[in-house]
């Protein structure tokens, strides 16, 4: 019986990657060069043949529900909910972009949002969404989870002259995989070979921190850094415990955010914690993330009140 495995080398030769996995008898290969990964159906025995050669092999679990997912959706603490514009003026973030001698508001990037897909006719997004892309396995780049379109209204709400990349990397019926992550990330990194000016990548998504530097989810995002790209990752909803950081947040290179309440401030008792598994303090930083009014997938003037470490 075959599975889905990842594969990889740690060298910048993708080639012969690719051609180690042909002659080990891979099937469905597929290759992400800008990431670095070979993913493909082997048999244990050929995994392990491939391991034996010293490489990375990593099971791509697809049939687990919540493998790679938005964190847990939230109920927010207590009746008050702020519009975007409030928390922006709670931040003060006028005074510190008028502070800096070029203020800061993204014109002339993209932020890549790999997600749950976005409405791109929505009001607050239609003169900001440039392109969509679909990696997920659903038919087309709607937001059918009402997630992926109010993560974009929060990238827009901070940076206002940014546009936006829609990167479909969750299925409609609200899961991805690794690969799937994998690949949009690559695709990212070729858009940006090529001349896009993509600063960013925003991943409201996660899965359980295995304390393995070399997991696929992890391997992309150190390649997005290494070559210019900012990594940013919902630090997970899984709190108050301790050592609840999800993956990718949990790499050293990816910057993990956390989620607070602007009053009182406090620490939201569902915004992971770490260590991580091995043993780094997060998340980087906390932003507001509770009882948001964000935009939403259900019309091109519809709002909704989220919380959680995705809006944040």
């Amino acid at each position: 019986m075959s599975y889905r495995y990842s594969i990889y080398s740690g060298e910048p030769d993708v080639d012969r990657l690719l051609a180690i996995v042909q002659q080990a008898g891979g099937n469905r290969i597929v290759v992400a060069p800008y990431v670095k990964l070979v993913f493909a159906d082997l048999t244990p025995h050929q995994a392990e043949r491939l391991r034996s050669l010293g490489l990375k092999v990593t099971r791509v679990e697809t049939i687990r529900p919540m493998l790679v997912r938005p964190p847990r959706q939230v109920t927010g603490l207590g009746d008050v909910h702020y519009t975007l514009d409030d928390l922006l003026r709670l931040m003060a973030w006028d005074r510190l972009r008028s502070s800096l001698p070029h203020p800061i508001t993204g014109e002339g990037y993209v932020v890549a949002v790999l997600d749950s897909g976005i409405r791109s006719g929505h009001e607050r997004l239609v003169a900001h969404v440039i392109d969509e892309a679909n990696f997920s396995a659903s038919a087309t780049t709607d937001d059918a989870v009402d997630h992926g379109t109010g993560v974009a209204s929060v990238v827009t709400a901070v940076a206002p002259g940014a546009h936006v990349l829609s990167c479909k990397v969750i299925g409609d019926d609200g899961v991805g995989d690794e690969e799937s992550v994998c690949l949009a990330i690559d695709d990212v990194l070729r858009r940006c070979a090529s001349g896009d000016p993509i600063c960013a990548i925003n991943l409201s998504l996660g899965a359980p921190d295995t304390g393995d530097p070399s997991d696929p989810l992890r391997i992309a995002c150190q390649e997005a850094f290494r070559q210019g790209v900012f990594v940013a990752a919902a630090a997970g909803n899984d709190g108050p415990d301790s050592s609840t950081i999800n993956t990718p947040a949990c790499d050293r290179l990816v910057m993990a955010v956390g989620s607070c309440a602007p009053d009182p401030f406090t620490i939201n008792e569902f915004s992971s914690r770490g260590p991580t598994a091995e043993g780094l303090i997060k998340p980087d930083i906390v932003l507001f993330g509770n009882n948001i009014e964000t935009a939403s997938a259900k019309g091109d003037a519809a709002y909704g009140v989220k919380s959680g470490t995705s809006y944040a």
